[in-house]
């Protein structure tokens, strides 16, 4: 799943469904980017959600990558509409919309459809702005912290439960992420397996560096 988390309050995540396929640096390479829904109208076009929340991203692109069942085909774009949501402002009617599928062309060769991922590589995911990040890069990273609450420098990279320079040690992993309300929940495993949710929030998360897959816990507390 795509989604982009922002400092510094660390409120918004880019969101997303992630394949399981990386790049050479362990970045997501693929995304599912929306999900196609009911169709519309009589001439086959076909509603669809973005999960980012975004659509500007996908209006450019002439050809998908559709995926239902477990199955996967290339399917050619002949127009996009971006639509309202049914919620108010900007950001409801850049989330949605209707596309037409080539060779798609009756409501009934549109329902078939329905429930099919596009996926997009991660050029063509939603783009990130400053110090924002995409979820699926967050799952796997060392969260590294003390008990003073002081975060285990950049260029370490510490095992569970071994001091790193001084008393800095791993105290987890990132598992998976989750929207609690308005705000986002890192799901943090220990190296007992026991698993804790810390908000994605300046007042507990300190440096994310994605060179050294590591973040940094300001309240090691939380993960008692």
């Amino acid at each position: 799943m795509s989604t982009k988390a922002a400092e510094p309050d660390r409120t918004t995540l880019h969101s997303g469904h992630c394949l399981q396929s990386e790049t050479e640096d362990g970045r997501t390479s693929r995304f599912v980017a929306g999900i196609l829904g009911r169709p519309f109208g009589l001439q086959g076009f076909v509603k669809f959600r973005s999960l980012s929340g975004e659509t500007a991203h996908l209006l450019p692109l002439k050809q998908l990558t559709l995926r239902k069942d477990g199955l996967e085909y290339t399917a050619g774009v002949e127009a996009w509409r971006i639509t309202p949501t049914g919620a108010s402002g900007a950001t409801a009617a850049a989330a949605a919309g209707i596309v037409k599928i080539a060779g798609v062309d009756s409501p009934e060769a549109a329902k078939a459809l329905s429930g099919s991922e596009i996926i997009v590589p991660r050029e063509n995911a939603a783009p990130l702005g400053v110090n924002e990040y995409y979820i699926e890069d967050l799952q796997g990273l060392a969260v590294t912290g003390t008990a003073e609450g002081e975060a285990a420098p950049e260029n370490d990279s510490p095992k569970n439960g071994n001091p790193v320079n001084g008393n800095s040690v791993q105290l987890g992993v990132i598992s998976g992420a989750l929207l609690g309300g308005r705000e986002l929940l890192l799901e943090i495993t220990r190296a007992d397996g026991a698993v804790r949710l810390v908000p994605f929030h300046d007042r507990f998360i300190g440096t994310v560096s994605l060179e050294n897959r590591t973040v940094e816990l300001r309240t090691p507390w939380l993960l008692e």
